[in-house]
């Protein structure tokens, strides 16, 4: 991923990924939402961060043998991961969608570690509120329309085979 926002991309036994490490401002960190969405979707608004921020992204691994039960236990992850990375802070953190939420764990548990977290972000974050199988039912839908549209708006020629 890193190789495609200019880059090099390294392989690594980590959650944290290395968009641009280079800069001399405090490192942003995003973390994005669920559903496979990737730090790439922060491609755009991360190059125009300027050449002296540096960047970097959480991606989940996917494997169900070790997955984590709870928001809580994705956020200690990936907080072992910056700390381990990057051990002495601050950390700027935006979270988008799922991911804001895994983000308010992250700064819970850094100031729990006695870290400094002078940003918290968050973009397009549920309301953690409970609704009726009507309501669940009519976002599904809604969703599920706005996916279509998306896709009927797509040209086939534009589809490579």
């Amino acid at each position: 991923m890193a190789a495609l926002l200019g880059g090099e991309a390294e392989v690594q036994n980590t959650h944290l990924v290395k968009i641009r490490p280079e800069g001399t401002e405090v490192p942003v960190f995003w973390i994005p939402g669920g559903g496979g969405l990737s730090v790439l979707a922060f491609r755009e608004v991360s190059l125009r961060l300027g050449e002296a921020q540096p960047v970097y992204g959480f991606e989940a691994k996917v494997s169900l043998d070790s997955a984590p039960n709870s928001v809580g236990e994705i956020a200690r992850r990936y907080v072992d991961d910056l700390v381990e990375a990057l051990p002495d802070g601050p950390y700027l953190l935006l979270g988008f969608s799922f991911g804001s939420w895994v983000a308010f764990e992250m700064g819970v548990e850094l100031r729990r570690r006695g870290k400094e977290v002078p940003l918290l972000c968050l973009f397009d974050s549920p309301l953690p509120v409970k609704r009726s199988r009507f309501d669940r039912t009519r976002i599904v839908a809604q969703r599920a329309l706005y996916q279509a549209r998306q896709l009927a708006s797509v040209p086939l020629r534009a589809v490579s085979a």
